[in-house]
């Protein structure tokens, strides 16, 4: 017996051992919640629900009928030649907004007769149409108007009734100016529904920057919204430096929390070969027009060359031809730390994205074969009571962001038509009660649309909230 308790410190020292040592592999498995890491992709759904005037959204179709507001024209094409004549630049520039129209309203026409016509797809055949107005051999899309049979002579009288050449090069960094003119008419710093929006984003990013050491925003969205709500959040960089410098690849890449313009921003500033950010959005818009007559290093790079020839998305990306922009910063480094932000994160959520920009949706294929992370879409939709899930108006956005997340849905093969039924019905009263669901194993649907979202007061909590949710119904 006397033995016995000679071993005791010994045992005691062994357990402990033991238990010390199991903590800590435990403890290297299970990520801390403070170290995880989450990313956000901001779509449309997460600008419009917060920025509007006189009942009027800044949504697609408004972005496509400024397109064709001859008012903006009007505007955008006053400033530019009084800046033209102030540069006392000695190019011929003439164009002509009843030009330009008679030629966005025939593209319009177009795509109508196939497509629901909207601002990307009336950018994207502008830039090429361009491009043959401008310089007919000079890049590989001049050999179209000699490939096809000329149908309509009349376009190309109608287009330089009044314009030249050397004008129509200027044309589709002059469209992108209008919708940016049209974001801002619609923003208003001073109006009292976007302090509104400001402070209700900035709390919801200001829970956010509490609960994650890694943090990353990206938005695909032009308008000042997301910048001005976390300007006061030190932590979330955008790594743009003063107008010397412009943007610091090197600091973004090794940012703990960052926030990127995927698709550029009105306070973007292509000056020579280098991104600067101005936050005075107007100013901004001035300086690109008059920047554009300059002949030195800080003249507007309004188009860019690529493999494919001239395109013109060098700060405002648009069209359906966008991955010609990520051939150079910052849009390289966004894209290259996009991709790794998606990898690595825990949670990722997707706010009012269409799901149709594969050069960054593609990503997400990939995520679930490298950690068992989780995903959430949100979007804002009715989930009617009387209806079962496959008959809900919102059916092709719940199947095509399970289909774009890559995500498998695994059930017993031997009760796979119960369970599977089972699983659809449990979905479905979840997005009818409470606005959410779980779609399969690690990808959720949130319905209840952006600005309910950003009550809530944790992610984390709303991951378990759906899973206990459904399994109990």
């Amino acid at each position: 017996m006397a033995q016995i308790k000679t071993l005791y410190p010994i045992i005691v020292s062994i357990l402990v051992f033991c238990v010390i040592l199991i903590y800590k592999i435990l403890k290297s498995r299970i990520k801390p919640k403070k170290d995880k890491k989450i990313t956000f992709l901001l779509g449309a759904g997460a600008s419009a629900a917060f920025i509007s005037k006189d009942g009027v959204a800044l949504t697609t179709d408004y972005l496509t009928n400024s397109l064709m507001n001859p008012d903006l024209w009007d505007s955008i094409l006053l400033d530019f030649k009084k800046y033209f004549i102030e540069s006392k630049n000695s190019y011929v520039w003439n164009i002509d907004k009843e030009d330009v129209l008679f030629v966005l309203k025939r593209i319009k026409d177009s795509i109508s007769t196939k497509n629901k016509p909207n601002f990307e797809n009336l950018l994207y055949l502008l830039d090429i149409v361009v491009l043959n107005l401008q310089c007919k051999y000079d890049w590989i899309e001049g050999i179209l108007p000699d490939f096809w049979c000329d149908k309509y002579p009349d376009v190309k009288k109608q287009a330089f009734s009044k314009s030249d050449g050397q004008g129509w090069r200027y044309v589709p960094f002059l469209a992108r100016e209008v919708l940016i003119k049209a974001i801002l008419d619609i923003w208003g710093d001073e109006d009292a529904l976007v302090k509104k929006s400001i402070a209700a984003n900035n709390l919801f990013y200001k829970k956010i920057n509490t609960q994650f050491r890694f943090l990353n925003l990206y938005s695909l969205n032009y308008d000042p919204l997301l910048c001005e709500s976390i300007k006061d959040i030190a932590d979330i960089k955008n790594t743009f430096s003063g107008i010397n410098i412009g943007f610091k690849n090197e600091d973004f890449m090794k940012a703990e929390k960052i926030i990127a313009f995927l698709h550029g921003h009105v306070g973007f500033l292509p000056l020579g070969n280098r991104m600067y950010f101005e936050t005075n959005y107007r100013d901004a818009q001035v300086q690109r027009l008059k920047n554009i007559f300059r002949n030195d290093t800080y003249d507007t790079k309004y188009f860019d060359i690529s493999s494919a020839g001239k395109h013109y998305n060098t700060y405002f990306i648009s069209g359906l031809k966008k991955i010609d922009a990520f051939y150079s910063n910052p849009f390289a480094c966004y894209m290259h730390r996009f991709s790794k932000d998606i990898l690595e994160s825990d949670y990722i959520v997707v706010i009012g994205c269409s799901l149709d920009d594969d050069h960054l949706i593609l990503f997400l294929l990939n995520t679930l074969t490298y950690s068992k992370k989780k995903i959430l879409f949100v979007t804002k939709e009715v989930a009617e009571k009387d209806k079962d899930l496959f008959n809900q108006p919102f059916i092709d956005k719940f199947i095509k962001a399970w289909h774009k997340s890559g995500d498998v849905l695994k059930i017993p093969l031997n009760s796979a038509d119960f369970d599977l039924s089972h699983h659809w019905d449990q979905s479905n009263k979840n997005l009818i009660n409470n606005g959410f669901a779980k779609i399969s194993n690690n990808v959720f649907m949130y319905i209840k649309g952006t600005e309910e979202f950003y009550k809530i007061s944790s992610i984390e909590d709303l991951f378990v909230s759906i899973s206990e949710t459904q399994k109990a119904l």
